[in-house]
């Protein structure tokens, strides 16, 4: 159970993750050593976690890409899972990868649809081998950034501030986390430089100096650089579990497209990842427990209900936190270096 002042302090580093501890400090109202002693507190108990998120749209990766399958009972997810992972989980583009006994999904990023269709004919064929399949095929929603909106990344700020009864008048957050834009071009410096703060997202310049024997100097001149050019987007990822969530749901809908209908889904705090394209909705949402999720659940189905605006039946998947494998957990590095050139 966290204090009010750890309740406020991991709010704010959630949903502030680029500020500076005085800055936070002042935020929540707290003085500023009782703010880094919780800090200190939270990180050491490990209730958050530090990724940074490569923003590739506008360097050649075309592709947001979630996969999911049912499978038959009669292999367990352990023995799927030891056999996956030396088939399908080395793909690089593959950061999230989710597994219980009788289904699983994957996040993905791609340069384009080749690589995408290279990864689904190998997930087909290595369970068809294995004999995991069940009647259908796996599934897939492809989002293109250029036609995409991702309206919440791994966002979980509007979770924990209802959750924790959170008080602060916040700015309104920006509905659209992979803006495209003219396409980047990075030096050698720069690209080795951002591909290195995407695997250590809590190294300094001078850590980083020694890790990559450039000079600290170019290091912190290449950080401001893909900072302006807002090619990175820290996140602090909450520790779930240790928060009391025990259910995490996948959702694959096609919605007849109406004006506000995103916006009143996004505005939902316990939806942490969503992501539209056209008719096409993906979301992950969050729950304390089976009850929380069977309500919100009947509420959003009547609004869409009433409102006329299913095209077909929706696919709706609760894990248990505490019993899904999670195979691979939001693991940036390979396809940033694959899709920037650095890759051997």
């Amino acid at each position: 159970m966290l204090s009010k002042n750890e309740e406020n302090t991991l709010y704010a580093l959630i949903r502030y993750p680029d500020e500076s501890n005085t800055e936070l400090s002042r935020k929540t109202k707290m003085k500023y050593p009782t703010f880094v002693s919780t800090k200190k507190r939270l990180m050491k108990e490990k209730y958050f976690r530090t990724i940074n998120v490569p923003l590739l749209q506008n360097l050649g990766c075309e592709l947001l890409v979630v996969n999911y399958s049912d499978f038959s009972p009669s292999v367990t997810a352990e023995t799927r899972i030891r056999r996956t992972k030396k088939t399908i989980e080395i793909f690089d583009e593959i950061f999230l990868s989710v597994g219980e006994t009788q289904n699983g999904f994957s996040f993905l990023f791609s340069k384009n649809y080749s690589d995408t269709a290279r990864i689904k004919d190998a997930r087909i064929k290595v369970f068809t081998e294995m004999g995991v399949l069940g009647n259908e095929k796996p599934k897939e929603a492809i989002f293109p950034f250029s036609m995409s909106r991702i309206y919440r990344f791994f966002d979980f700020a509007p979770l924990l501030k209802r959750d924790f009864k959170i008080g602060l008048n916040d700015e309104k957050q920006d509905y659209d986390f992979f803006p495209t834009d003219k396409k980047i071009s990075l030096t050698r410096n720069e690209k080795i430089v951002y591909s290195a703060l995407i695997k250590n997202p809590e190294a300094n310049d001078k850590t980083l100096e020694k890790k990559l024997s450039i000079s600290r100097h170019t290091i912190s001149t290449s950080r401001k650089n893909l900072e302006k050019g807002n090619l990175i987007k820290t996140i602090n990822f909450p520790n779930l579990k240790k928060l009391g969530y025990s259910i995490l749901v996948f959702s694959h809908l096609l919605l007849h497209q109406r004006k506000g209908v995103n916006e009143k889904l996004a505005s939902n705090p316990s939806k942490v990842f969503f992501a539209s394209r056209g008719p096409e909705k993906v979301i992950l949402s969050v729950y304390k427990n089976y009850e929380e999720f069977r309500r919100d659940s009947a509420n959003t189905m009547k609004y869409l209900e009433e409102n006329n605006l299913l095209i077909s039946e929706p696919v709706i998947r609760p894990h248990s936190i505490g019993a899904m494998i999670v195979i691979k957990d939001m693991v940036f590095g390979p396809i940033t270096e694959k899709i920037l050139g650095l890759k051997g």
